[in-house]
């Protein structure tokens, strides 16, 4: 069993990942968006637009974090999610919707990268860095718990109002950022008086990545992993709808994918020793036999293999982010971990709207065979180059 810091620090992180992971919107928002008649390609360009706002504000937002501090990052930043989600439940077209996920990838790009690099700052100063996969672990953990209540609650909320779940989504978030105010400043942030300037920090960031080859495979694989499965996520309520699911246990189904999530992240840390270095080839193999399982078959037994997705997605990002974190300087680890992130995105706004075509085109079941083929010749590949360069990350 696993010690996790009890300080007041780490218990108020925990607190702040958890209430902002309430997302009540997750069972029912494509059915918002086909209410407004919407078909999947434009709820992909949607994903896009997203991405593609995250992905201009990443770098300089994780040097913002850097210079200005995580801690005021966090604060502004969950505020700014949560407006945007609040907009989004009153807007009723396509474009109303871009400028709502536009304000939304403003708040997240100020978070995304930041919350770990806190917390990793905090434990480290304390000497408790190797603490760090077990604390993440348990935020993720209670994030997914978060994520499963918000589902069921959501669906109900849904019910009622598919815009009222988006905008309790929002409420949620601003309470988030009320929890960040009570942080307490990280030593190691740097002085806003430091002769640094934007531009010093994201080229010293980039140089950290481009000099080092196994961070350079590293944000590849993390890239390519995230963004290949986060294209999909959307599929699941239509495929949910094409099985025979009643609407009223999507929030049932969400929360039983997020149950399996906790319960894997809450021993995240356990199962990276028990796999050792193999820890990315496993998770890539397990993740490939769902991705297959939901390509073959059009029906409700299969549904838990989406729950293997979403926990494939959960424990990638510590795992990858614990190894980001091992070989890069604290003091640019937002940045570094923002351009991991933006790396991810860039990989997403070119594949959603390709997954979306091809789901409107061709139906659900080839779309998924698509991102299953997809998954699996893009690891193969770069299982083969691994070899040929002896970098020991996909080993």
């Amino acid at each position: 069993m696993y010690s996790v810091s009890n300080s007041t620090q780490t218990n108020k992180y925990l607190l702040f990942q958890s209430v902002r992971s309430l997302e009540f919107f997750s069972p029912v928002i494509v059915l918002f968006w086909l209410s407004h008649g919407l078909n999947m390609t434009q709820v992909m360009l949607l994903q896009s637009i997203y991405s593609i706002g995250v992905l201009i504000l990443e770098i300089p937002s994780g040097a913002v974090a850097d210079y200005f501090g995580k801690r005021i990052s966090l604060i502004i930043g969950s505020f700014i999610f949560g407006l945007g989600f609040i907009l989004y439940g009153f807007g009723s077209s396509f474009l109303q919707f871009a400028i709502g996920e536009l304000v939304v990838a403003l708040g997240m790009s100020l978070i995304s990268g930041v919350d770990s690099a806190f917390i990793h700052e905090h434990l480290k100063e304390n000497d408790k860095e190797n603490q760090f996969n077990a604390v993440e672990g348990k935020a993720s953990s209670f994030m997914q718990v978060g994520r499963m209540i918000s589902s069921v609650v959501g669906g109900f909320i849904g019910s009622v109002s598919l815009g009222f779940s988006l905008i309790a989504t929002g409420i949620a978030s601003i309470a988030g950022s009320a929890v960040a105010l009570t942080f307490t400043k990280t030593s190691e942030n740097l002085d806003r008086n430091e002769n640094t300037n934007y531009i010093q920090i994201i080229s010293e960031s980039l140089s950290l990545i481009k000099n080092n080859k196994s961070l350079v495979w590293i944000t590849v694989l993390y890239a390519f992993f995230q963004a290949i499965l986060f294209s999909i996520i959307f599929l699941i309520q239509p495929y949910m709808l094409a099985s025979g699911v009643p609407t009223e246990f999507f929030g049932v189904v969400f929360a039983g994918c997020n149950l399996l999530s906790a319960i894997v992240l809450f021993r995240v840390d356990s199962l990276q020793k028990l796999f050792g270095s193999k820890q990315n080839m496993y998770l890539i193999a397990i993740t490939s036999v769902a991705l297959v399982g939901l390509g073959s078959i059009l029906s409700p037994v299969a549904i838990p293999l989406w729950a293997v997705i979403f926990t494939a997605m959960s424990v990638s990002r510590i795992l990858i982010n614990r190894q980001v974190l091992a070989i890069i300087p604290s003091n640019r680890s937002a940045t570094v971990l923002s351009f991991l992130n933006m790396s991810r995105r860039v990989v997403l706004a070119v594949l959603a709207p390709v997954v979306g075509i091809v789901s409107d085109v061709f139906g659900i079941l080839w779309a998924l065979r698509f991102v299953a083929a997809l998954f699996i010749a893009v690891f193969l590949l770069l299982k083969l180059l691994r070899g040929k360069r002896r970098i020991a990350v996909l080993s």
